[in-house]
């Protein structure tokens, strides 16, 4: 049996020279073409990644929706719309989201400007684009801005509608009349004519910057006072009033000129409290100005349009000074200073009646009571008084009359003067001690002086004696 030979897989070395050499046009062809179709493969793939749009919403508008009947769109509160009902209508348009995936697309309303935040007015899932209409028959009359939130999986963009839109209550009060404003301090002053019973009212200042109120106030009076911001470039000012919680309708106007008095009121002393019935104050101002001045709430100078001093009489107690200055253009500028009189000596009563007495003693204890944080000095040294202003102290008396001056001043400078006389009687320490020693010496005097007499009568016996016995 013939042996059959093992041919391999591969060629060998010299059949791929062989092959090489004979076809290498078409193995450079093949590969130039592998290469082609593998770098146009790899860019269209990158080609459709890196083109595709990043989601947003392309176009906004919001249009009044005056018809009463719903073709299209829906509606928050229902159905059936009133003829009184604010309705808008809102359109969008949207590149970016894919065509096979839910949207939903919310709707808010604010009023501010700018924010990511408001009133959620519809929720729906809807297309990229469309329409949908908003019933508002429940919001306050006011200004507001619109924006609308489009969502797809983890992908949301949201879009202002940057014109602002006044929007009217339903049955909403109608707008106030006689609207008048000017500064007053910090504040612009609005007053108006309209009197309606049982309606309040509502102001507020609206910043085009901010887009927003910056400052707002209510009042049930025929005024309101609402703080203006520091920076009133571009801003403007609303009025209403609200009948049975519904804010009537209002306009933005024109905030009037905010140049304040240039006046200067420097009262002369800082103290608010003083025992002198007139205030001195001084006044200077630039251009035309009037100067009023109240105390109390009661008018003293009315009108006056002079610089310098002006002395104001004060009333005992409590006075609230209030200078008003106003300027050719209405606006005006408060000085106002709280100043006590009090022109009534302070309480001074000493205990006992020490007038009508004598003492013996070097030392007496003074006792009273004064009012309470008055200053208090007794011969000119001070003297610490209890908080209820009773006092004591001790007082050091020299032989004879003494007078002791008590001094009391009070807060607003009132003094209330008392002086007492003490007498004191003198007995000498020693007189007592002398007399006893006289005694003492008498008595010794006389024990001795006997002793004495006895003694010479006793040498003279012995003399005698002694004579007689011859010796």
């Amino acid at each position: 049996m013939a042996m059959m030979s093992t041919v391999a897989f591969w060629p060998d070395q010299v059949t791929m020279n062989i092959f090489l050499n004979r076809n290498w046009k078409r193995v450079s062809l093949f590969i130039f073409l592998a290469a082609f179709l593998f770098l146009a493969a790899f860019f269209y793939a990158s080609g459709k990644v890196f083109a595709a749009e990043a989601p947003r919403i392309t176009s906004l508008k919001v249009m009044e929706y005056e018809q009463n009947v719903v073709s299209e769109g829906s509606i928050t509160s229902g159905s059936a719309i009133k003829d009184d009902e604010p309705v808008y209508k809102i359109v969008w348009k949207t590149k970016g989201f894919s065509k096979k995936k839910k949207t939903i697309v919310k709707i808010f309303i604010t009023n501010r400007k700018g924010t990511n935040s408001g009133d959620l007015l519809y929720e729906k899932e809807l297309g990229r684009a469309g329409s949908a209409l908003i019933s508002l028959d429940d919001i306050q009359t006011n200004y507001y801005y619109f924006f609308i939130e489009v969502s797809q999986g983890k992908k949301s963009v949201r879009k202002l509608y940057d014109e602002m839109i006044y929007i009217e209550a339903p049955k909403a009060p109608a707008r106030m009349t006689g609207v008048t404003a000017n500064v007053v301090d910090d504040h612009l002053h609005i007053a108006w004519d309209d009197k309606e019973e049982g309606a309040s009212h509502w102001a507020g200042i609206y910043s085009y910057k901010e887009g927003t109120y910056v400052s707002t106030a209510y009042s049930d009076g025929n005024y309101i006072d609402v703080r203006l911001p520091e920076d009133t470039e571009r801003t403007v000012f609303s009025v209403a009033k609200f009948v049975d919680g519904v804010r009537g309708a209002l306009d933005l106007r024109t905030i009037p000129d905010v140049t304040k008095p240039d006046a200067k009121v420097s009262f002369d002393t800082d103290a608010t409290l003083t025992n002198n019935d007139i205030f001195p104050v001084d006044v200077t101002f630039n251009g035309d100005c009037k100067v009023n001045v109240s105390i109390n709430g009661n008018a003293v100078i009315e009108d006056a349009a002079a610089v310098g001093r002006y002395n104001i009489p004060l009333e005992e107690g409590k006075n609230k000074v209030v200078f008003t200055v106003t300027a050719d253009n209405g606006n005006i500028k408060h000085f106002e200073r709280g100043v006590t009189l009090d022109t009534i000596p302070p309480e001074l009563k000493i205990n006992g009646d020490p007038n009508e007495g004598v003492t013996t003693a070097a030392q007496i204890e003074l006792t009273g009571t004064s009012e309470s944080g008055a200053k208090l000095s007794v011969n000119g040294k001070a003297v610490k008084t209890a908080e209820d202003g009773t006092f004591s102290f001790p007082v050091f008396l020299k032989k004879g009359s003494n007078v002791i001056e008590i001094a009391a001043e009070d807060a607003a400078g009132n003094v209330n003067y008392n002086a007492i006389t003490v007498f004191r009687k003198y007995i000498p320490k020693n007189s007592m001690n002398k007399k006893a020693a006289l005694l003492v010496g008498g008595f010794f005097g006389i024990i001795m002086l006997g002793y004495i007499i006895c003694f010479v009568m006793w040498l003279s016996k012995r003399h005698i004696d002694k004579k007689a016995n011859g010796k």
